[in-house]
């Protein structure tokens, strides 16, 4: 269970805040309140940074690449991070693609996101060995690490490139006090 006051989501809004931007891009519906609800949906459509989102799945990608190297021998671990790593590989090249904030969906960003066909083809498999609880060989696991670490450098120089968001202090303050009203 999560809960966030209004003048904290707020502060974490004006700081682009990735677990409050995956809140409000959930399907499932935590907050009740209908205009709040769409008002910050806007918001956070109109003014998050996608730097900052960048920067966070990039940190996310590379913290999981490092954990991969500490969970040899425990085969589900290492599927669980797989998901993880190319989860967040995924999410910035479809921010870098579209110039959008992100789905949630795994499926749906594999789905929106170019890549060559072989790329494609061995997140679809770690994706599929996850939800079949399957294990991917250590020769697999090897491949993919090689791969992604390859485009890591790319993919870090590319985040310096993205939007930097808009100053929304002015409608999150007209927000909360229509809302506490």
């Amino acid at each position: 269970m999560e809960g966030w006051d209004l003048f904290k989501s707020s502060r974490l809004t004006l700081k682009s805040n990735p677990a409050l931007f995956e809140l409000f891009q959930s399907p499932i519906r935590l907050i009740t309140h209908p205009d709040y609800y769409r008002k910050m949906t806007g918001l956070i459509a109109d003014c998050y940074s996608k730097k900052a989102l960048g920067h966070h799945y990039y940190r996310m990608m590379s913290d999981n690449l490092q954990q991969l190297t500490k969970t040899r021998g425990s085969e589900r671990k290492e599927l669980k991070i797989w998901v993880q790593v190319y989860r967040s590989y995924l999410t910035l090249e479809y921010i870098f693609q579209r110039g959008l904030l992100p789905p949630l969906s795994v499926w749906e960003l594999l789905d929106s996101v170019s890549m060559d066909q072989g790329m494609k083809n061995r997140i679809t498999r770690i994706f599929k060995a996850k939800q079949m609880e399957e294990c991917i060989s250590n020769n697999e696991s090897e491949n993919n690490l090689s791969l992604i670490e390859g485009k890591s450098l790319s993919i870090k120089n590319e985040i310096t490139r993205l939007h930097q968001g808009k100053n929304m202090e002015m409608e999150l303050n007209e927000l909360i006090w229509a809302i506490l009203e």
